[in-house]
């Protein structure tokens, strides 16, 4: 598949390259010679050409127990028929095999074959389906990609998803030597039935011929590792004897793991797979990092040595728990139309996505009506609305982008123009949309004049229309005749912010968040408009002080400081920047009460509706796609450009601070009189 093949043909398949032998000939790997085979034809009459298991001896079982039975009393004997069998499926197993179907030959790959005729699953034997040739050719192209660490897919519920991936991980195993390989899932019972469902109970169902000597200490459905070693039990005579076909035990297994990152740390694998990477429950396991410890189990100094199946459904998928995106975050590293210049994406995998259209109504001959699934799903879709509406589109996504809405119940804002606002950006560079550094005082001198220094890991993300430099060279901010710092853009501009005081750990979740907002203006095109961010985890907090003094200072705008953590504002106070702090009354800062987080979402209602299209940066669009007000904390990037946008209602303000104000002392004069 990955190499093109003389005579042959070629499709393309999500950016794959992916190549067919000549019609009527496979690759042989045993001889590596293109050899010539029968295209198989179930019916001469077109309409009867679609794909079924090509008929087999009968009673295979008992014709292997008496050729073994023969065998003790002739070593070397076969039996002819069941020997031509066993030649016929292991060639078909390794090179492929075609059929007629409507009247066209049609290549499938050994494993694809091998799965259709040999691997019973749920409902007996699969289906061919359109969908799965393509699936195999996708995997077939990344086995044979030396730069290529495995597969990335994507998908929806019930299209046999978890079985392709059992019968991966058996076919290649069973058939090599000296070689382990290993399964995770979102959490270790999963991962075992995982083995059970998807790997063990097919197994017990295969004929002889596909199955190599196994550990029978384990017994013949094992529950915790399939062990293809000889026997090791005790009292084998009253045990059915294993034909071993003449060859020797492998001396491989497969087994599962714990969803830990570290489960398989060290361990050499030839196939890993990793069923629901999305959807990882158990605590501190992250895709993202087990798939960095993963990689160098796959690989011999620079050389990919094993392959990688990362699978998931689109439903539930979670990105919630880590600010990187996790699952999201390996999903867009894997994208093979951009690769380094070693040949590789940033992951070494490849992604693979199948839309709700391509899996719901198929024909006999395995082709998918599309137009008919998009209808009904669209259909559907019209019925709905809100969060109802991105519950089902993510369900049944018709894109990539679609499979990673959030919908999560729980999320207090209209999930539709968030979501497709986040569409929007995914293909735009982020060089197009921002200029990243990092800022500093000249001569290390506090009030001094501010630098700007640029740097793709910056903790300071400004949007591109936002001129900073231009901006370090103005006098946005000056000293008054007291002494004192103050911001000359107080009326244009603001900075929220969710401040931090402890020192951070690398588990600690919630991490400093600033965003400077320009508000409402006839003649400023950044009218309404985010234009930086700030969303960093120092190591200590006084880092994150000075970033927001440089910030201040640089843009002269005022901060909207939540003041349940003082350490900035004391800060400020203590260096003569009080005056960049918003107060209210005599309280400095802003009080995160309910009524005030009430306020926030309020005004953040007003701006979606109307300036969606206005924010650039994902961070604040993740917080809001699952925003509620029962735990405020989780959503830093929300928080901090919420309490932006609270700052720039100048009619709404009067009413944010909840701490009670005395009453006026009034007099009845009456009193005095004489």
């Amino acid at each position: 598949m990955h190499k093109p093949i003389k005579g042959g043909s070629s499709i393309n398949i999500q950016g794959l390259e992916c190549n067919i032998p000549p019609v009527g000939k496979v690759f042989n790997k045993f001889t590596n010679k293109l050899e010539t085979r029968l295209i198989y034809k179930r019916s001469e009459k077109t309409e009867d050409q679609y794909w079924e298991i090509p008929k087999k001896p009968e009673d295979i079982s008992r014709a292997l127990v008496l050729e073994e039975r023969q065998r003790q009393v002739t070593p070397g004997y076969f039996e002819v028929e069941l020997q031509q069998y066993r030649e016929q499926e292991w060639d078909r197993r390794m090179n492929g095999f075609w059929f007629y179907n409507n009247g066209k030959p049609t290549y499938i790959t050994g494993l694809h074959y091998f799965y259709l005729s040999h691997w019973v699953i749920d409902i007996g034997y699969p289906s061919y389906r359109t969908i799965d040739k393509k699936w195999f050719y996708f995997w077939q192209y990344c086995a044979e990609d030396p730069n290529c660490f495995g597969m990335n897919e994507v998908t929806q519920r019930r299209i046999g998803k978890s079985f392709r991936a059992g019968v991966l991980v058996y076919e290649v195993t069973s058939r090599t030597k000296r070689k382990r390989s290993g399964i995770q899932s979102k959490d270790k019972e999963a991962a075992e039935t995982f083995f059970d469902v998807h790997v063990v109970q097919p197994f017990t169902e295969l004929e002889q011929i596909f199955k190599p000597t196994i550990d029978l200490d384990k017994g013949l459905a094992p529950k915790s590792v399939l062990r293809f070693f000889k026997q090791s039990a005790k009292g084998a005579s009253s045990i059915r004897k294993q034909e071993d076909e003449g060859s020797k035990e492998l001396k491989s297994r497969i087994d599962y793991q714990s969803s830990k990152n570290k489960a398989y740390d060290g361990k050499k694998l030839l196939i890993y797979i990793r069923d629901e990477a999305g959807k990882v429950e158990e605590q501190g396991a992250n895709v993202y990092l087990a798939h960095g410890i993963i990689k160098p189990c796959l690989t011999d100094g620079d050389l990919i040595i094993g392959k990688a199946l990362y699978t998931t459904t689109v439903e539930d998928m979670r990105d919630d728990d880590d600010p990187d995106g996790n699952f999201k975050l390996l999903w867009d590293e894997s994208d093979q139309s951009n690769k380094g210049k070693n040949g590789r994406t940033k992951s070494g995998l490849y992604r693979y996505f199948l839309a709700a259209y391509e899996c719901m109504y198929f024909d006999k001959y395995g082709d998918a009506d599309e137009e008919k699934a998009r209808a009904f799903h669209k259909s559907e879709r019209d019925n709905l609305t809100g969060q109802g509406l991105a519950n089902y589109i993510r369900k049944y996504p018709f894109s990539a982008d679609e499979a990673f809405w959030t919908s999560r119940e729980g999320g207090i804002f209209n999930p539709i123009p968030i979501e497709n606002q986040r569409k929007e950006l995914g293909p735009i560079d982020s060089e197009d949309l921002y200029t990243i550094g990092n800022l500093h005082w000249e001569g290390n001198k506090l009030g001094s004049k501010v630098i700007f220094t640029e740097t793709p890991y910056g903790k300071f993300k400004f949007h591109k229309k936002f001129d900073i430099r231009a901006e370090c060279e103005k006098a946005n901010s000056v000293r008054n005749i007291y002494g004192k710092f103050t911001p000359t853009m107080k009326a244009t501009r603001i900075i929220g912010v969710d401040p931090v005081d402890h020192k951070m750990t690398e588990q600690a979740g919630s991490r400093a968040s600033a965003h400077l907002y320009i508000k409402y203006s006839l003649v400023d095109e950044l009218s309404e408009t985010f234009v930086c961010e700030y969303l960093n985890r120092p190591e200590d907090p006084e880092i994150f002080y000075k970033d927001m003094a440089l910030l201040a200072f640089a843009t002269g705008a005022p901060m909207m400081v939540e003041n349940q953590k003082p350490g900035l504002i004391n800060y400020c106070n203590r260096v003569e920047f009080e005056h960049f702090i918003i107060s209210f009354g005599n309280t400095q800062g802003i009080p995160a009460s309910p009524k005030n987080q009430r306020l926030l979402a309020d005004v953040y209602e007003i701006y979606i509706e109307h300036n969606i299209k206005k924010i650039i940066y994902p961070n604040i669009l993740s917080d809001l796609s699952v925003f509620n007000l029962i735990k405020t904390t989780k959503f830093d990037a929300a928080m901090s450009s919420g309490w932006a946008l609270v700052g720039s209602y100048d009619e709404r303000v009067g009413g944010i601070n909840d701490i009670e104000k005395p009453k006026a002392q009034t007099y009845d004069f009456r009193e005095f009189m004489i």
